[in-house]
């Protein structure tokens, strides 16, 4: 009789809250967790699957900005808590 392996592989993946990467670091968005951001940046053209790279944050912490789709956009900080980015 032959056994089967009971485990299944999954594919390993580094995601990182846009909040915490480090400037020039950048990744594909995987998820937008808060549908209401969600929608205010479907308005502006980016969405889940879109490169976005870390241009800086201002002194006191907030807001991040960022560079998509060859633009370069300001997020508060409690928003990007809420977009996944895949580095």
């Amino acid at each position: 009789m032959v056994s089967i392996p009971t485990y299944i592989p999954r594919v390993i993946t580094n995601e990182e809250k846009l909040s915490s990467l480090t400037m020039g670091q950048k990744g594909k968005v995987h998820l937008i967790s808060d549908d209401e951001i969600k929608l205010e940046l479907l308005k502006m053209g980016i969405s889940e699957g879109d490169i976005m790279t870390h241009m800086g944050t201002a002194p006191l912490g907030e807001p991040v900005a960022v560079m998509v789709n060859q633009t370069k956009i300001c997020i508060r900080k409690r928003d990007a808590e809420s977009i996944w980015i895949s580095v």
